[in-house]
């Protein structure tokens, strides 16, 4: 939906006319694609994180004949992706990341799951490439009571937990789908966000088709709203005007945003000649930035 939200004159306002697709890294970069070629100096490339940029970076670099490690903590590869498939609405992200797993799968990467990157590993591998791609870290409630809210991931896991009113912290794009999809259970629900509109990260049509859908379900918005604290009844939120209030609620789902993991994978920089940062580490966005920066370490190094 991005490439659309931002290109499609005249009927997207405020397009940046720029021209990008989640889908396919090089779209509208053909001819410097076209360029691209099989490496004449294979090198060894360890990458670090089995998410949408470590997965294009690693297979791009294989494809090209250089000998890959990827390392990925997790069991499964797809970093983030792999929540998409407990939203009814976001299986084509789903599909996406398979056919990303396969294609790397298919590249000749050696992938070992389950398996954390060590400096240790890193100076026993000898690699002469270390691209880090370790993505982004929950941003933990920093409020009394904190510990009583459940993490957007693990809500999405085991959405069947959740109760029948629920209170969700952030009006982000992850806060306003996590919303809606418990809206469409029938579900009660307060959406707090801090800002004066929610879902300002999403796509433009994306964002449309979104708020038009939370329209449609008992979802509540609470606009330039701060949550101060989390109770056994809910979560107490301090209003516009300097008032506090308290929401009940069965469940409060905790939907702040994310982190880079930026510290975790400078600690790589100095154990290899050529060091690259890319995805979500490197910075919070979107997946055709990371798949984008995932293509260009592949495709450069």
């Amino acid at each position: 939906m991005a490439c659309i939200s931002e290109s499609f004159v005249p009927y997207v306002r405020h397009c940046s006319r720029i021209r990008r697709c989640p889908a396919n890294p090089t779209a509208y970069k053909e001819i410097p694609a076209s360029q691209v070629k099989k490496t004449d100096e294979p090198k060894r490339v360890l990458v670090i994180g089995g998410g949408p940029a470590g997965m294009e970076a690693a297979a791009e670099l294989a494809e090209r004949g250089h000998s890959v490690v990827l390392c990925e903590r997790e069991q499964e590869l797809g970093g983030a992706m792999r929540y998409a498939k407990y939203v009814p609405f976001k299986q084509k992200v789903d599909q996406l990341m398979q056919v990303m797993i396969r294609r790397l799968e298919r590249s000749g990467a050696e992938l070992r799951l389950g398996t954390e990157a060590t400096q240790e590993l890193a100076e026993e591998l000898q690699p002469d490439v270390i691209v880090a791609a370790l993505g982004a870290k929950v941003k933990r409630p920093d409020v009394p009571g904190g510990e009583r809210a459940i993490m957007a991931a693990d809500a999405l896991r085991d959405i069947d937990s959740i109760g029948q009113t629920a209170a969700v912290i952030g009006g982000g794009l992850v806060g306003c789908e996590i919303a809606l999809q418990l809206g469409m259970t029938g579900r009660s629900v307060q959406l707090i966000s801090r800002k004066k509109e929610v879902c300002r990260d999403a796509a433009y049509l994306y964002r449309e088709g979104l708020l038009m859908e939370l329209e449609k379900v008992p979802v509540t918005i609470l606009n330039e709203a701060d949550c101060v604290a989390v109770t056994g009844n809910g979560a107490v939120i301090r209003t516009p005007d300097g008032s506090e209030l308290e929401l009940k609620a069965d469940s409060v789902i905790w939907a702040g945003g994310y982190l880079p993991m930026d510290d975790e994978a400078e600690q790589f920089r100095t154990l290899a000649y050529d060091f690259w940062k890319i995805g979500d580490c490197a910075q919070v966005r979107k997946i055709f930035n990371a798949r984008r920066e995932g293509y260009n370490a592949g495709s450069n190094i």
